[in-house]
């Protein structure tokens, strides 16, 4: 039976090759490289050949023994160097732990949303917190998928406000009541509606 690295316990099964491992308030950091292959394109599909530069993404992902773990991961630009790709660069992505403008993989994110589903905002932080898990309240909420506008509530050209209520201004208590389109905007009624006239200005 082989020795397991480090990459085998806390990164099981990605193309990482761990720098540096340390404790901070009670939390693991570790310092990682992608050592990959060249990525391709996401828009072209054309393999790199050439790197632009290199630069550090922070990740979090699932506690390991009850300790927080965050990656500061170093990844590579590559150059895209099809002439007919309107993309000049992009970021290689580690399968398994990084996506586009993500700061957690997967499985970090379904335990988040699982969180915010059960307690929402402040509540899950605090017990993201005492889990070690990543899970700021805005992250948490930003994990929740809003309800799609039924069709015809869409398409009724009604909308809703609250009496009292005007844009910009304090919130009152009062009833909700429904705004139709003005006379002059009414459409597909067979009639002429008179726009409603002005009266003249006082002296």
């Amino acid at each position: 039976m082989g020795l397991e690295t480090r990459e085998d316990i806390l990164l099981p099964g990605l193309n990482l090759m761990v720098r540096h491992l340390m404790t901070v308030d009670g939390n693991l950091k570790v310092d990682a490289a992608a050592c990959g292959p060249p990525g391709r394109c996401p828009q072209c599909e054309h393999p790199a050949t050439r790197v632009h530069r290199r630069y550090l993404r922070q990740v979090s992902v699932l506690p390991v023994g009850g300790r927080g773990l965050t990656v500061r991961l170093r990844v590579r630009r590559f150059f895209c160097d099809h002439g007919q790709c309107q993309r000049r660069t992009f970021v290689e992505q580690v399968v398994g732990l990084t996506e586009p403008r993500r700061r957690a993989p997967p499985e970090a994110r379904s335990a988040m949303r699982a969180v915010a589903v059960e307690l929402g905002g402040r509540p899950g932080q605090r017990l993201c917190t005492k889990l070690r898990l990543y899970g700021r309240r805005t992250e948490l909420l930003g994990q929740l998928t809003a309800p799609s506008v039924p069709a015809r509530a869409a398409d009724s050209g009604h909308r809703r406000v609250r009496v009292g209520h005007q844009a910009g201004g304090p919130r009152r208590a009062g009833s909700c009541r429904s705004l139709a389109p003005p006379p002059e905007s009414v459409e597909g009624r067979g009639e002429n509606v008179p726009p409603t006239p002005r009266l003249p200005a006082a002296a």
